[in-house]
């Protein structure tokens, strides 16, 4: 599956390279370089694929017995501040709930933001159009939503600031 997805990469004229499987990395790694971020900050994309065929047992034909999990994620250069927190979980959380495609989340043992989406698909070929459209949502969610993340982990503003700032653009 990683393979045919970077063919599909290739053709969408997006760099990309693998990262084959090995004993520290057990399933191989297909890397896209989105550009850079507002800090000029290159910016990764990770999709790891793994294959789950077991809960699928069916003798009905048109059900497909074999399922991909291609998981897509990118983790944000920067760690949150311990008091930065509770108003980034916010900001998150407002995010997310606001947004047909979400995906931001916070790993508290790391204090790192990252985005992270899930797809499910029966088929290997990887499916370019959709792949494409995947990957752009998530570039979108990285530009409309990165800086203001990063301003709240660094405690350079709050999520009730962020609030005020936005109920201040729909007055106007």
């Amino acid at each position: 599956m990683i393979k045919e997805l970077k063919k599909n990469l290739d053709e969408l004229e997006l760099h990309s390279f693998i990262v084959e499987a090995s004993d520290e990395l057990p399933l191989e790694h297909l890397f896209v370089i989105l550009g850079l971020d507002s800090q000029k900050r290159e910016q990764k994309l990770k999709i790891v694929s793994a294959q789950e065929s077991s809960f699928l047992q069916n003798s009905d034909s048109s059900i497909p017995h074999s399922i991909h999990f291609v998981e897509f994620s990118s983790t944000f250069p920067f760690n949150c501040t311990d008091l930065a927190i509770n108003d980034l979980s916010a900001l998150i959380h407002f995010v997310n709930n606001s947004n047909s495609f979400p995906g931001f989340q916070f790993n508290e043992i790391t204090n790192k933001v990252s985005f992270r989406y899930i797809w499910m698909t029966s088929t290997d070929k990887g499916e370019k159009e959709i792949l494409q459209k995947i990957i752009q949502n998530i570039q979108m969610n990285l530009i409309l939503f990165s800086e203001v993340i990063e301003d709240v982990c660094l405690e350079k503003t709050t999520f009730n600031k962020v609030l005020s700032e936005i109920i201040e653009q729909f007055k106007t």
